[in-house]
């Protein structure tokens, strides 16, 4: 009974335009918590997983060829890739059968609506079938999403860009003291924060002279962080290089670059300070 809204959804009278905003923010919130489940599991998983004995016995019995410890297969790295796999062939499925779908008289529009419960039973279940999948199978995997992330992380530049432009617009549109003070704030914290996070990399991964792959990674990105500031100065510039969403380019960039750094393995370019490096992560995409 309780199953009924959901199902039915789609086929009531329907607000379009406010049904695609619920679902753009359900599967936001959705792949927010898969993401922290996954963080979770591949910090502190390996226990969990070794004291299970079915997961015990499919990590110790797991295909073996492209790693000499077998158990290492169901934890760490390998959590990561099992649960972006699984959420990659969701999505995929997904894309499959809302291909060409661009009228709201189709009734495949409902498929992304609606039906909440299946597709969240389905996603769940897509995940935990793939922690039994070979490691052979996840190994092929990794090496294309390899390429894949590159991809990925362009098109979420070009999404925030579009995004924060629009926002920008907004608050230069009201043309009042609230909305100027909203967009000089955010674009003061947001290049405050690249900064921040720009020294802790100098601090944390750029140890010595001889360090000179960090230091060319982090050199670079703060002379493109001071490039942002000075396109704002440019009398023809292009539209979209407002205030703030240069500051929040900047900011991004700055993440993704302190993010890279951190999934080193230890060497003598990263400073012990007896901080875990999944901590210096976290707390920067905190911040």
């Amino acid at each position: 009974m309780c199953l009924g809204p959901l199902c039915c959804f789609a086929w009531g009278e329907r607000d379009f335009r406010r049904e695609l905003n619920v679902s753009k923010w359900v599967y936001c919130i959705l792949f927010t918590i898969v993401t922290v489940v996954e963080w979770l599991l591949r910090s502190y998983g390996d226990e969990a997983f070794h004291k299970n004995r079915i997961f015990a016995y499919y990590c110790s019995h797991a295909s073996s060829s492209t790693t000499s410890d077998p158990s290492a297969l169901c934890s760490g790295q390998q959590v990561v890739l099992r649960f972006s796999f699984a959420t990659f062939c969701f999505f995929a499925l997904h894309f499959v059968l809302l291909f060409w779908c661009k009228k709201e008289e189709d009734p495949r529009v409902g498929l992304h609506t609606s039906l909440w419960f299946w597709k969240c039973l389905i996603w769940a279940g897509a995940i935990v079938g793939f922690l039994f999948v070979p490691g052979s199978a996840i190994f092929y995997y990794g090496q294309v999403a390899r390429f894949g992330a590159g991809i990925f992380l362009v098109f979420m530049m070009v999404e925030m860009v579009t995004w924060t432009y629009d926002i920008n617009e907004f608050l230069v549109s009201k043309d009042n003291w609230w909305a100027w003070g909203i967009l000089v704030g955010g674009a003061f914290v947001s290049f405050c924060g690249g900064l921040a996070v720009i020294g802790a990399s100098y601090y944390y991964y750029a140890t010595s002279g001889s360090c000179s792959l960090n230091l060319f990674f982090i050199t670079w990105s703060l002379i493109m962080g001071l490039a942002m500031v000075g396109v704002l100065f440019i009398p023809n510039r292009l539209e979209v290089a407002g205030l703030l969403t240069s500051g929040v380019v900047f900011a991004y960039t700055s993440y993704i670059l302190i993010s890279a750094l951190s999934s080193q393995p230890l060497n003598e370019c990263i400073r012990d300070t007896g901080v875990q490096q999944r901590w210096i992560q976290v707390s920067t995409a905190a911040a």
